[in-house]
């Protein structure tokens, strides 16, 4: 039945000249997982070939740099076009460095830390915008069509944009000043311009700091997400609450078509986050790929799932939207048994389940199954993938 449906969601693409995009938030999707093709880059491969994509927008992806994390690595900015090739695509890209990780230290051995259990690895990261080494958290895309311009800010500062902005509240994790230079994205923002069909589509990749704590209850995090949503809302619309400062980038025309989408990291639902009542403004200026946005964060593990929030979205202007949804395959879970004693802890695939030990309490561990779909997504990452079909108007 997968087949035929995909099959026939091919032809209709094809048939009516419509094109599909898929956002997907990768976790720690490093330069070594990928050249090493580790178990999860696999289990991620193998979720995106079930989805049909004209467009890809991809969360998390390091931007390989020379030397990072790891003295002996040699390339830069090949980490899309590898994943491409995992999938059988040789497209266009676009790819730039995140801010992420830009101020973590070397170890003595020259080497940055990647471990992010290492207690040495926290202590030489990235304090303002975040990271163990640098561009670990950057933001791709790929895509089949034409590529006629892309920009990428990734040094605007924030008190640039916002001339009101006071950091004084604010401590880092160390306890340290933030630097009044502070750039407003602890990543970056992308915008490509396609054409397609003939037609300039702006597709916007973004990915936002988290609306969290971390445990520092001084941290900023919280405006900054709000700040750089109510970027986001400016750059699409041309408006936002905030009184915006003089700035060499110009926003969007109010015709122009776009698509923007990423992991926002705030829950629409949450009204104590101020970035969540931008989203809210922004959507009602907007359109969604979902009537309701879904759940899009899950966590990894296999066996209860306790996290359920909506972080990634996408939103769009000037087309329309056939179809959308969140991919999340039904998890079959099933507990086979469960004893104090000694069970065989090896995963067992079998057809299209998968057979997994996990612990229930601190001596007793349960064998238990669950699809093989939903076995590839939560090894993939702890983010689902959203999709969307488009058409002109």
């Amino acid at each position: 039945m997968f087949k035929l449906v995909f099959l026939l969601s091919t032809l209709t693409a094809q048939a009516f000249g419509s094109f599909n995009v898929v956002h997907y938030n990768i976790k720690e999707l490093s330069t070594l997982k990928l050249l090493e093709k580790s178990e999860q880059v696999e289990m991620a491969v193998k979720v995106l070939n079930k989805q049909y994509f004209d467009i890809l927008s991809i969360n998390e992806i390091q931007y390989d740099l020379p030397g990072v994390p790891l003295k002996e690595l040699k390339t830069r900015g090949q980490n899309m076009k590898l994943l491409g090739s995992y999938l059988g695509l040789d497209w266009s890209d676009a790819f730039g460095p995140a801010n992420t990780g830009m101020d973590a230290k070397k170890g003595v051995d020259g080497n940055y830390y990647f471990d992010p259990y290492d207690s040495n690895a926290r202590k030489n990261a990235d304090f303002v915008s975040y990271g163990l080494f640098p561009a670990q958290y950057s933001t791709g895309g790929l895509f089949k069509f034409k590529v006629k311009e892309v920009k990428i800010f990734q040094n605007l500062k924030w008190i640039d944009f916002n001339p009101s902005l006071d950091l004084t509240p604010y401590k880092d994790i160390s306890g340290a000043d933030f630097p009044k230079d502070m750039k407003l994205f602890d990543k970056n923002f992308t915008d490509a311009t396609l054409e397609i069909e003939g037609r300039d589509v702006h597709v916007i990749f973004f990915h936002t700091v988290p609306a969290y704590h971390f445990g520092n209850k001084l941290t900023p995090n919280y405006i900054r997400n709000e700040d750089q949503l109510k970027f986001l809302e400016w750059y699409l619309t041309g408006s936002t609450d905030l009184k915006v400062g003089e700035l060499e980038i110009k926003p969007l025309q109010k015709d122009d078509i776009f698509i923007a989408m990423g992991d926002w990291n705030t829950d629409i639902k949450n009204a104590e986050n101020p970035g969540s009542l931008v989203l809210n403004s922004l959507f009602k200026k907007v359109s969604l790929w979902m009537e309701t946005p879904a759940v899009t964060y899950v966590g990894q593990s296999l066996h209860h799932e306790t996290i359920n929030l909506t972080l990634d979205y996408i939103v769009f202007r000037g087309l329309k939207l056939v179809k959308g949804g969140v991919y999340r395959p039904e998890s079959g879970l099933k507990t086979i048994k469960c004893t104090s004693g000694k069970i065989e802890e090896e995963v067992e695939i079998e057809e299209d389940l998968v057979f997994f030990t996990y612990s229930k309490s601190k001596d007793e561990k349960c064998r238990a199954q669950v699809f093989r779909d939903y076995y590839q997504l939560k090894n993939a990452s702890d983010h689902l993938p959203l999709w969307a079909e488009f058409d002109f108007l």
